[in-house]
């Protein structure tokens, strides 16, 4: 009897034990400090074009991996919606909107080139993001 009694005993240590190791690895991931975010220096150039506004240039840190739709979102107010194609589209900029029924576009450029995913290439240090509101097809 006293055999089995130590038995229990000791399988009970061991589940406690156990349980309270995994409770502090818990602990500590949480509590370990997370690696700081990586920034990135780019600029932004918007170019409201007819629309009146004042072009807008701001020189900007994004986290890595930040895209010419977030970029612009850091600088003024933004609104996503199909205008074309996609629901992720910027539809508007500081309040100016682009309408396929006027022919009114907003269009990104990165580095110089129409070449870009607005919402899904990942921005480099020193890229330059513009963004033009334009008439026409």
């Amino acid at each position: 009897m006293r055999e089995r009694a130590k038995r229990r005993m000791s399988w009970t240590i061991v589940a406690v034990a156990t349980v309270v190791g995994v409770g502090l690895m818990v602990w500590a991931a949480r509590s370990a400090p997370s690696s700081p975010m990586v920034r990135i220096p780019v600029t932004v150039h918007v170019d409201f074009g007819e629309s009146g506004k004042p072009p807008q240039d701001a020189r900007l840190l994004v986290d890595a991996g930040a895209t010419a739709k977030d970029a612009v979102s850091m600088v003024l107010p933004i609104q996503s919606g199909e205008v074309c194609c996609n629901t992720r589209e910027v539809a508007i900029i500081d309040g100016v909107r682009a309408e396929q029924s006027t022919k009114r576009w907003w269009v990104c450029r990165l580095n110089g080139s129409k070449r870009v995913n607005p919402f899904g290439t990942a921005l480099k240090a020193g890229d330059r993001v513009e963004w033009r509101y334009v008439t026409g097809s």
